[in-house]
């Protein structure tokens, strides 16, 4: 894992309504991940449309949810890696599930810093970068 981002192989891609829905295979973990790519919506040139399926990224996976379980996804105990990762001009917390690693806005997190575990009901994850290409919908999230 190099810079907190893994390798991922594109195994699929789904145009919806808004946003595109990918599969993506953790190359050195073989986890597949189910992501919202939602940068076409925000940027016009800053796209994440590059991807081809077959083709191998190195990307960083937000998950979007909370901390507090409301069934509204997979509720899991996460260790935190790394607490100020700045993706874009966001600040994020590195976070691990077995051996995959993903990333939560640290302003989520922070009373659980200190503790370096977490539990949390992930609803979705969304691909924030790709390569050295950084989503920029980031700028317009809010926690």
């Amino acid at each position: 894992m190099e810079n907190g981002s893994c390798m991922y192989q594109l195994l699929s891609l789904q145009q919806d309504m808004i946003t595109r829905v990918i599969d993506l295979k953790n190359t050195e973990t073989q986890t597949i991940e189910t992501c919202f790519d939602d940068s076409a919506t925000v940027s016009i040139d800053k796209t994440f449309e590059f991807m081809r399926v077959g083709g191998v990224y190195n990307c960083k996976i937000a998950l979007f949810g909370g901390t507090k379980k409301m069934n509204a996804g997979e509720w899991h105990e996460y260790t935190i890696v790394k607490e100020s990762v700045v993706v874009g001009d966001a600040l994020f917390v590195q976070v691990q599930l077995g051996n995959d690693y993903y990333y939560v806005h640290q302003e989520q997190v922070l009373p659980y810093l200190s503790s370096k575990k977490l539990m949390f009901d992930c609803a979705r994850k969304d691909l924030i970068q790709v390569d050295e290409m950084v989503n920029e919908g980031l700028y317009n999230w809010i926690v």
